[in-house]
């Protein structure tokens, strides 16, 4: 074999051998220079086995990610619950004849609420409690 050939052979050799390497250590979040580690007997598969037991950079990110929306899921639930505590409040208020305390209670959820919908529902509630209770607040 001439040089040539030779050196054609070992680029080859050299790029097979590193580009598995490199591509797995990239997508795992490592630089691909990690790839090196190949032509190294003994610490190639040393680095196989570090790989396969190490947390990656990607694993990380993706469980920040999961906690993140882990922690904006709880703040809506709360959102959500204080929102449903501020109607009940305000339904049982007008039950036990509160209406201007019962008015405050709709207003502050409508100002709290997203829902176009339940903040009609609650004007709507607040527009029946002062038909029929005249002297309540506004009314």
């Amino acid at each position: 074999m001439d040089t040539i050939g030779l050196v054609i052979f070992f680029a080859i050799f050299f790029v097979l051998a590193i580009a598995p390497y490199a591509l797995i250590a990239n997508k795992a979040g490592y630089s691909p220079f990690w790839g090196l580690l190949s032509l190294i007997p003994f610490v190639n598969f040393i680095a196989i086995i570090v790989f396969a037991v190490v947390e990656w950079p990607l694993e990380r990110e993706r469980d920040s990610l999961r906690t993140l929306q882990k922690s904006r899921r709880d703040e809506e639930v709360e959102l959500e619950w204080g929102i449903k505590m501020v109607l009940k409040k305000a339904i049982t208020l007008e039950k036990n004849g509160k209406h201007e305390e019962a008015i405050l209670q709709f207003e502050q959820f409508i100002e709290k609420t997203d829902n176009e919908q339940n903040a009609n529902l609650a004007r709507e509630h607040i527009a029946r409690i002062r038909d029929e209770h005249p002297g309540s607040m506004g009314g």
